[in-house]
């Protein structure tokens, strides 16, 4: 441990999560130490919103990082925890919009340096913007989906090229969630089949019991979970309801 080079150290330290680094500085090792504890001290997790407004890409981070987005502090010690695409309220677009190059590709970078875990899609930035592949496609091991989620073509992508995937949340509306939907996404897990339509399927009043009678139970915390194993794959996807 002692010839390990301090540069490879640090390298690995910000691969680490914030959770696993704060071991570091309990090492004898005084690099390890050193670098631990400068990780645990300034290391951040931080929710990345990417969200569409006509012709430009924006983004918002959470308040616990204070650092500004183009700076080497934020891209050196913070962890991403988890990249929401959304598009704002009352903006369609018809025509994919043109963007800030030198922007996304800041923002790229960035990502590409770290693994996000977790990704939500609320109403997918536009999968027909071929600029905006890199950010719904990112292999996360979590994605986040709303009822009125409405790009299938996303979706498709994460349950049958995301080998990463382990699990799906499916957001409650006004607390409900669509059954029909629900029972939708298991299917198409358990035999392999994409998604053709997600449109108009209605929110179910007593979910709760319906999801039950599907075979979810309830978990520790109290929310509903089932653990669907692919006919195709043998995989097994974690689905829950939040």
């Amino acid at each position: 441990m002692d010839g390990v080079p301090y540069d490879f150290i640090d390298f690995v330290a910000y691969q680490t999560s914030i959770e696993s680094v704060v071991l570091f500085q309990h090492l004898e090792n005084a690099s390890w130490n050193t670098i631990g504890r400068i990780h645990n001290e300034r290391s951040c997790s931080v929710f990345l919103d990417l969200f569409n407004n006509c012709n430009r890409l924006g983004y918002t981070k959470n308040k616990m990082c204070l650092y500004d987005f183009s700076s080497k502090e934020l891209s050196k010690f913070s962890r991403i925890n988890c990249i929401n695409l959304t598009r704002l309220p009352f903006q369609f677009l018809t025509n994919p919009p043109e963007y800030d190059d030198l922007k996304l590709r800041r923002i790229e970078k960035w990502i590409s340096t770290q693994q996000a875990k977790k990704l939500t899609l609320s109403g997918v930035i536009s999968t027909v913007d071929k600029q905006l592949e890199f950010f719904w496609k990112q292999k996360v091991d979590t994605i986040v989906i709303w009822p009125y989620s409405k790009d299938m073509k996303a979706l498709n992508f994460h349950l049958f090229e995301n080998e990463n995937l382990k699990k799906v949340e499916m957001k409650r509306h006004m607390g409900f969630v669509g059954i029909e939907l629900v029972k939708t996404l298991v299917e198409a897990w358990r035999y392999g089949k994409e998604i053709q339509s997600w449109w108009n399927q209605g929110l179910a009043l007593n979910q709760d019991l319906d999801l039950l009678d599907v075979g979810f139970e309830f978990d520790q915390s109290g929310e509903l979970e089932l653990n669907v194993k692919s006919e195709v794959t043998g995989r097994i996807l974690c689905c829950c309801v939040v």
